[in-house]
């Protein structure tokens, strides 16, 4: 009931529950991807044999909760007007509703979970709403700009480096 993020709340909530201390030592979540892991081609690279850099887009939602969603017209504004200054990569999941950008690399439905926990490693930023991805980028340490439809706080979804962009409506 105040201005805290999601995980500072889990650990509150624990520790009631349970009548222990948890104390919250980090304000991000964390991933780990082997050195190994780490030297593989991405997706980009090796299914469409682009090897520049790129941001990834999720510009797609769940069908169970159409209240985050942006607006595609929306996402596809913003990679017209970035066109020539940044590539994106549209991702999401194939049985989520993603319609297809124009101008990006699509790889809709063509990643697993780890697949897109080293795509997101390999990328140069995230633009998306309050999903997944925004999750895996806080946890890579990777630019995020998160477009927030104002149905929580902002603190609830800040990470460090993600910038938070309060549209005040779906």
């Amino acid at each position: 009931q105040h201005g805290i993020h999601f995980m500072e709340a889990y650990c509150q909530a624990f520790a009631h529950a349970f009548q222990v201390p948890v104390p919250l030592v980090t304000n991000r979540p964390m991933l780990y991807l082997s050195d190994e892991e780490k030297s593989w081609l991405n997706q980009v690279e090796e299914h469409k044999k682009y090897r520049g850099r790129f941001w990834l887009v999720c510009a797609g939602r769940k069908a169970d909760f159409t209240a985050k969603h942006w607006g595609t017209g929306n996402f596809q504004r913003v990679v017209n007007l970035l066109r020539g200054r940044v590539t994106f990569v549209q991702i999401g999941a194939a049985e989520h509703h993603h319609p297809r950008l124009k101008g990006v690399i699509d790889l809709v439905g063509q990643t697993d979970q780890r697949q897109l926990m080293r795509l997101c490693h390999h990328a140069d930023g995230v633009l998306c709403g309050v999903t997944y991805l925004h999750h895996i980028a806080a946890a890579l340490q990777k630019p995020c700009v998160t477009i927030l439809g104002g149905r929580e706080p902002v603190q609830w979804n800040a990470y460090p480096r993600c910038q938070l962009l309060h549209t005040g409506g779906a």
